[in-house]
């Protein structure tokens, strides 16, 4: 399982985190233990560029 912050913006609190789509339900729980903050995913995407473009 491999996880990579790519980008985080600690006004907005938000940020990119790299990872497989296998493991995405991990991760995202991992980081709710972790911090003890609610951590909601806003939008997910099989690439970098996808996510940069809004809709």
């Amino acid at each position: 399982m491999v996880l990579k912050i790519i980008e985080f913006n600690e006004e907005t609190q938000e940020g990119v985190i790299i990872c497989s789509a296998e493991h995405l339900p991990e991760i995202l729980g991992f980081l709710a233990l972790y911090n003890k903050k609610r951590i909601i995913p806003l939008r997910v995407s099989g690439t970098l560029n996808a996510l940069k473009n809004p809709l």
